[in-house]
């Protein structure tokens, strides 16, 4: 079909996110395809995209990676979509550190190592614990092509489904209940449900599934992009281009055109308000289930939405590892119920929220200067209510005067946890929800898509839209995270490739690896500052 603009696509591609620039990328390489990906901000990434100031980065989403060991096929899929551009730094071994109080524990990147040191750690709850991770391992087995089925042809999507109705039935149980069922040292407990900003539902509410799998993806270590999430972005578009793709940034998505129960095209605004139409054989959305429903007019699940964060982005003028600070990411979650919840307004101007998420990617990086802290907490929905319908820079002093009380706690908090890090705080900038929702186009900001509660499970949310021409690719089709969205694409590709899409897009991923890293087209860049 032939464009307005007079381009000729064969897939137009709404969202510039890890879901959207995954199929984009597959679809080029493993399927000939000639793609257009539309981006209404100005930059491409997504939540993957970064941001500078005064010579600072920090990414707005990405902060680790799970299941990329070398030689793993998720890696080489990573490879594959990135053109084997994007070099990945380990995390240091204790990725994760979970504190309660006056306690702490280094989780390793090793699943088996992190359940013998706990049985060692509680003896009184080994059995339990070998139960716990069990059905975690089980889960890991299974849940991810069970999650495959609805994009999967009938025929093949029917018979995941059969063999895997076990795995599924763990998979829907709540969080909170399978381990309060495998353990009862509520220490234990509090390791174990600890990291549920992960993915963003708390345990008494979230699918087991969800959270088993995310423990398992970083069962073999946690890993960042060197050059930042935005790398992820950058390389893909020069993927794209070397195929024909392009990526066009300022260009809103109002609707998706239709025609005889067929999507056929999108109507765009670009940044000057001027509106047109573009049309291709298929269109592949990346705005989540809900927001595509509504842009193309059919019906979606009702499925609550995933909370949105509040992120302190801070500059630092010295080096954090004088003070102890190696690269590991760091959960300040208050004990029991108190934190399993989302954070108030209250919460977030005082002593201690219910959950803190502390990251150090330049650390990570191995940079010499211009170090970066982050700091995010989930915020309850509608914390920022009485700002709903104002514009980004324009909310008002009570709404930057209640900015900085948040960022003044946040700091102190940190400087109480790394003492000293508050004197080298050079500068630092608050993102809220209406951030988030202005720059992403979620309502209410969410971060994570569809909330991966058990009904998430049931509603089977696949590739495969009502709309003949019409897919979905994302976190939604698959897991919350980066690698979650990916391998979103990759089910939104193979579900374009038919019965062999997915066979075909595994064995180029493996091929691709097998190449010298001379034949890689697009060579890992250095480090960026």
């Amino acid at each position: 079909m032939s464009a307005p603009d007079g381009a000729s696509w064969d897939a137009i591609v709404i969202g510039s996110g890890m879901g959207g620039m995954t199929f984009a990328s597959l679809a080029a390489q493993v399927l000939g395809k000639r793609v257009l990906v539309l981006e209404q901000h100005w930059q491409a990434g997504g939540l993957t995209h970064a941001f500078r100031r005064e010579g600072w980065r920090w990414d707005v989403g990405l902060h680790y990676l799970g299941g990329l060991a070398p030689g793993g096929s998720t890696r080489q899929v990573f490879d594959l979509v990135t053109g084997g551009a994007v070099a990945l730094a380990p995390l240091p071994d204790r990725y994760d550190v979970i504190h309660d109080g006056a306690q702490s524990y280094g989780v390793p990147g090793d699943l088996a190592l992190m359940e013998a040191e706990l049985a060692r750690r509680f003896p009184h709850e080994a059995k339990g614990i070998r139960r716990y991770f069990a059905l975690t391992r089980r889960i890991n087995r299974g849940l991810g092509t069970a999650l495959f089925a609805p994009s999967a042809p009938g025929w093949m999507g029917g018979l995941i489904r059969l063999v895997s109705w076990r795995t599924l039935r763990l998979a829907r149980r709540t969080t909170r209940e399978v381990i309060a069922e495998c353990v009862a040292d509520p220490a234990l407990r509090h390791i174990l449900a600890a990291r549920w900003g992960d993915y963003g539902v708390p345990p008494s509410e979230s699918a087991f599934g969800y959270h088993a799998l995310i423990l398992g993806s970083y069962g073999e270590g946690a890993w960042y992009p060197e050059g930042g999430g935005g790398a992820i972005a950058r390389a893909v578009t020069r993927v794209l281009r070397a195929r024909g793709g392009e990526v066009r940034l300022n260009t809103a998505v109002r609707r998706i055109l239709v025609e005889n129960g067929r999507a056929v095209g999108v109507e765009v605004a670009d940044a000057h308000g001027k509106v047109s139409q573009l049309r291709a054989e298929v269109i592949v959305s990346n705005a989540g289930i809900a927001r595509t429903a509504a842009l193309a007019g059919f019906a979606a699940p009702a499925l609550a939405p995933s909370p949105s964060a509040v992120t302190l982005y801070l500059g630092l003028s010295d080096d954090p590892r004088k003070l102890g600070v190696d690269g590991a990411n760091h959960w300040f979650v208050l004990p029991g119920a108190e934190g399993e919840r989302l954070a108030s307004l209250a919460d977030l101007t005082s002593d201690q929220p219910p959950m803190a998420f502390v990251s150090f990617s330049s650390v990570v990086e191995g940079a010499t200067t211009k170090h970066t802290a982050q700091v995010m907490t989930l915020a309850e929905p509608g914390a920022f209510a009485g700002w709903e319908g104002t514009q980004w820079r324009e909310r008002g002093d009570e709404y930057a005067a209640l900015k900085e009380r948040i960022a003044a706690a946040a700091i102190a908090r940190l400087d109480k946890a790394f003492p000293g890090i508050a004197a080298s705080v050079a500068m630092h900038e608050l993102s809220t929800p209406l951030t988030v929702e202005r720059f992403t186009g979620q309502a209410g900001g969410s971060i994570y898509g569809a909330g991966v509660t058990p009904a998430r499970l049931a509603a089977r949310i696949g590739a495969r839209t009502p709309l003949k021409g019409l897919l979905l690719t994302g976190a939604d089709v698959c897991t919350p995270g980066v690698q979650g969205a990916m391998m979103g694409g990759v089910f939104a590709a193979a579900a374009l490739g038919g019965a062999a899409g997915l066979p075909r897009i595994m064995a180029a991923a493996a091929k691709a690896a097998r190449r010298p890293a001379s034949a890689v087209p697009n060579p890992a860049p250095a480090l960026a500052s």
